[in-house]
């Protein structure tokens, strides 16, 4: 593949509501214009979601900056009451509907995140969760981890790729979440009770986390972008994989041929890949360094 790189077209300003970080881009099309969701972090660094938007043929040019969340913390003692994390949005009779992981302070772990649902009533513009409990609640085997739900809408079925452990690594003398990448599907987009399968396993022993998946359909198959995070390199890259079915999925890393850059704000990090199709290209968003401090970047490539 040959991406060209843009830079960053987002950049998060003090004069913003939030204090810090964008993060987890999220595009989606809304008649002319390309809407980016991302998560923020406010001054005790707790993340909360909002967006921009931009011009569909040249997301270089923002038209518009949403000036407040679209989202509040969950009460105290919920799984989201210290940050929400945006991570997908799905459009279902006509209403929108964001999947997002909440992240939860804990004693004797660093964190646990648990996936939650919201709906919107009005275009987009802002969201209220359905329940004060996830919607991917703990299970055996992902007891600390059920984060990171990207839904895809296939036809009548609703396909969920999701973040799933229950371990830490050590790294330096600090604990680290493992986990790999879970699948499951419905045709009810409020029951997600079927049993996780497992869709991409840690394959190398460096390896000990995916983060967010991406997918994107085209007509006879699927990619999917993921961030692996690794020993080696204490740092996000990013990962593809390919699918004809969106049950089987081959690696191929490598392939993808977007790293980080010798110098600027992905000079040690990239990751959060969001492509989205526009005609004949794909626009991809995705953070840098230090979880998307500096801001959202922008990479080109061609069908």
């Amino acid at each position: 593949m040959r991406w060209i790189k843009k830079g960053i077209i987002f950049e998060p300003i003090n004069n913003y509501w939030f204090n810090s970080h964008a993060s987890i881009p999220t595009p989606i099309i809304i008649k002319d214009k390309i809407r980016i969701y991302y998560s923020a972090r406010n001054k005790s660094g707790q993340s909360l979601p909002s967006f921009f938007e931009t011009d569909l043929e040249d997301p270089t040019k923002i038209t518009y900056i949403h000036d407040k969340p679209i989202f509040n913390l969950g009460n105290p003692g919920t799984f989201d009451d210290n940050g929400v994390l945006l991570c997908s949005i799905v459009k279902s009779n006509d209403h929108y509907y964001m999947f997002y992981a909440g992240f939860e302070i804990c004693n004797k772990v660093r964190y646990r995140l648990l996936s939650g649902l919201a709906i919107s009533d009005d275009d987009g513009i802002s969201f209220k969760r359905l329940s004060d409990v996830p919607i991917l609640d703990r299970v055996n085997k992902e007891y600390l981890f059920r984060g990171g739900p990207f839904c895809l809408k296939d036809k009548n079925i609703f396909r969920l790729w999701y973040c799933s452990g229950d371990g830490w690594i050590k790294i330096k003398d600090k604990d680290f979440p493992k986990y790999e990448i879970s699948y499951l599907e419905t045709q009810d987009i409020l029951n997600w009770n079927s049993q996780p399968i497992k869709h991409l396993r840690l394959s190398e022993i460096d390896e000990h986390a995916f983060g967010r998946p991406y997918i994107i359909k085209f007509d006879n198959f699927y990619e999917m972008y993921y961030s692996i995070r690794s020993i080696k390199f204490a740092q996000y890259r990013l990962g593809y994989a390919t699918s004809k079915d969106g049950y089987n999925w081959a690696r191929k890393d490598l392939q993808l041929n977007l790293d980080v850059s010798k110098n600027g704000f992905d000079n040690e990090a990239i990751m959060y890949a969001s492509p989205i199709k526009v005609n004949n290209k794909i626009f991809l968003f995705y953070n840098g360094n230090n979880f998307g401090i500096d801001g959202i970047g922008l990479a080109i490539r061609d069908i």
